[in-house]
């Protein structure tokens, strides 16, 4: 009984999960005496609603109101993973409220929480959801005050547009900014969290930026590059991203990335990366090798792709049971 948080993945049939899925849903909601209902961040109508029985969940979907799918979820525990929550802040102000036809900015924020952690997990998952915020927001110790200050700069920084009445009217002040989390893995002492981060401030478009947060759940600390990919395996794992992007761009081995609307030639592992279950990615966010027009840029392994270069002395999560 409590709270509960919840991302609902899809991706088309055959797409292995490493390399991440095409559709994610957030939800959030309640277990009460055993019925759940989950619904998205900001809305009133429950996406899923059903009861719990013993391990499995028997439920309805509710994409729209128009469809109903009747769904059943395996309640699986958490083998040393956080106890985490989502939390969820919104809003939306106009930027002139008397007049009808004003811009107007909107906000919606998700982090997540552990109340339950040490204390050094508890703030390395509040640094995760502060940064890109305010500088003074840092200084907050809760998420919910967190989020809740950036809300209300966010909305002073706006308002100050309307001090110019060249700008009150113009429709290109419609500002926007989404926060999004989930999860990527959460067991074994592992834990790996994707932050993706929308603004639009104006402009031919908006800005998105893609970050982990990667941790020893038994220390605080970060898991590193070297944790996992031995030191002298560097020059063997940038060969590898290289070739696997020139791949995923339907180009040959022998062309040239930079001939074909890359920045580079050679793509050189980033501190951008993230593991789940069955590998590990590397996130290039929009002109760190390429144009705003290549878009986010992603490139994963499963862990038998990594073979030779991975760091023994780390425990990867579900790789040592694949290999069996």
């Amino acid at each position: 009984m409590g709270d509960l948080s919840a991302n609902l993945y899809s991706y088309p049939a055959g797409t292995e999960s490493y390399n991440k899925v095409t559709d994610r849903t957030e939800l959030i909601g309640k277990l009460i005496d055993g019925t759940i209902q989950l619904r998205k961040p900001g809305e009133k109508s429950a996406f899923i609603e059903g009861k719990q029985h013993g391990d499995t969940i028997n439920a309805i979907l509710s994409p729209s109101e128009e469809i109903q799918v009747e769904i059943n979820l395996t309640n699986t525990p958490i083998s040393g993973g956080l106890s985490v929550t989502l939390a969820y802040i919104g809003g939306k102000q106009a930027l002139n409220p008397a007049d009808p036809f004003t811009p107007h900015a909107t906000i919606e924020l998700t982090a997540f929480v552990c109340d339950g952690c040490v204390t050094a997990v508890k703030q390395q998952l509040l640094r995760f959801a502060a940064l890109d915020f305010p500088d003074d927001s840092v200084q907050e110790t809760h998420t919910d005050s967190l989020l809740k200050l950036a809300v209300k700069k966010y909305f002073a920084q706006y308002s100050r547009l309307s001090e110019s009445p060249d700008v009150a009217r113009s429709a290109g002040n419609n500002w926007e900014r989404v926060q999004q989390m989930q999860l990527l893995y959460n067991e074994q002492g592992v834990y790996c969290a994707e932050k993706l981060i929308y603004a639009y401030t104006g402009g031919a478009h908006g800005l998105t930026n893609t970050s982990y947060l990667l941790l020893n759940t038994h220390t605080g600390l970060p898991i590193e590059l070297p944790d996992l990919i031995t030191p002298d395996s560097i020059p063997a794992l940038t060969t590898r991203i290289t070739n696997k992007l020139k791949l995923q761009s339907g180009l040959e081995m022998t062309d040239s990335l930079s001939a074909n609307g890359f920045f580079v030639d050679v793509v050189r592992p980033n501190e951008n990366f993230y593991v789940c279950p069955d590998g590990l990615g590397f996130v290039y966010n929009s002109y760190e090798i390429a144009p705003y027009a290549k878009g986010l840029i992603r490139v994963s392994f499963n862990w038998n792709e990594l073979s030779g270069l991975l760091n023994e002395s780390f425990v990867i999560p579900g790789y040592t049971y694949r290999k069996q």
